[in-house]
């Protein structure tokens, strides 16, 4: 796996505001890499048997990389407190804020000189040890032996003052343009890793902006589903005229046969009620009816009668 897809495998999981901080770094990279191209004088010609000039030497390339590995790293997921040799305080560990891992202090992100710091505390080749042995072997997995070349500071050439400043404001702008340096494959090559990662960085954002909103609309579909569900009115379900025939009796003091919610029973005017036998028999007392609830009122007690002479 190349620096560029693991890079952009780290890139799952991030929120939205991370990844477009990490766009924007990544174009502000490619533009000053571009303008220092610009600016940068002809290269002298090299020695034989000489290394070219800001090239890292074979034996630090993987070192290097593991610093770089452990930068992105530390600012897309944020660091743990380490040590740092020569200093009598440990460096803190990163907060989060507005999306971004940086030192609570400064309110930045770390940087190369803090990421070499932190990559040996992580894992430190030469003793063979750290914290973190297992970002060391997801590093190692993915890290490909390539030639790396790290500019140094660029300092723009020198401006020429030219003896017949008349013939140099007439020069054709077509020989300005062909005095300018071109692109070494190192630099091309960067450039179109940075616009790859610019590339998967946006469109990992918008699969995720798109994600947001569905997830958005069905909690509101989900939230209206039951606002309506809580304002809508119960449904009452009114008693037929089945469940409670009319008692079709005059105050003639009698108990007449009435039957109610599929039970006989003996009831008066008064709507006293008693248990009825298939004979037509009282079978016990059983209460009064209430014509508010259509109900039979057990706790009644059973009224008193006097014996005729």
């Amino acid at each position: 796996m190349s620096n560029i897809q693991n890079i952009t495998e780290s890139f799952k999981g991030l929120s939205v505001e991370e990844l477009l901080a990490i766009i924007a770094a990544a174009t502000a990279e490619a533009k000053k890499s571009a303008k220092a191209v610009a600016k940068a004088p002809k290269e002298a010609k090299e020695k034989k048997g000489s290394m070219p000039k800001g090239s890292v030497p074979p034996q630090l390339r993987k070192p290097r990389a593991w610093v770089d590995f452990t930068l992105v790293h530390a600012n897309s997921f944020g660091w743990e407190s380490f040590e740092v040799k020569g200093q009598t305080e440990p460096m803190a560990a990163s907060v989060l804020v507005d999306g971004k891992h940086v030192f609570e202090a400064t309110g930045k992100p770390m940087n190369n000189k803090q990421a070499m710091s932190l990559s040996k505390v992580r894992w430190d080749r030469k003793e063979g040890k750290g914290t973190r042995k297992d970002l060391y072997d997801e590093f190692e997995a993915s890290y490909v032996e390539t030639e790396v070349v790290v500019p140094k500071e660029v300092v723009a050439a020198p401006e020429v003052v030219s003896a017949e400043p008349e013939v140099k404001a007439e020069a054709p702008k077509k020989e300005k343009k062909a005095a300018a340096p071109k692109k070494t494959e190192e630099e091309k090559k960067a450039e179109k890793e940075a616009a790859a990662l610019k590339k998967a960085a946006e469109k990992e954002a918008e699969k995720l902006r798109k994600e947001a909103e569905k997830l958005a609309e069905k909690e509101a579909a989900a939230a209206k589903k039951a606002a309506e569900k809580a304002d809508k009115p119960k449904k009452v379900v009114k008693k037929t005229a089945e469940e409670v025939p009319p008692f079709e009796h005059e105050n003639d003091g009698f108990a007449h046969p009435w039957d109610f919610k599929g039970k006989k029973f003996l009831r008066d005017f008064e709507g006293n009620m008693w248990f009825r036998t298939e004979d037509g028999e009282s079978a016990g007392w059983a209460g009064k009816f209430d014509p508010v609830t259509n109900t039979i009122d057990d706790s009644a007690e059973e009224p008193e009668y006097e014996d005729e002479e």
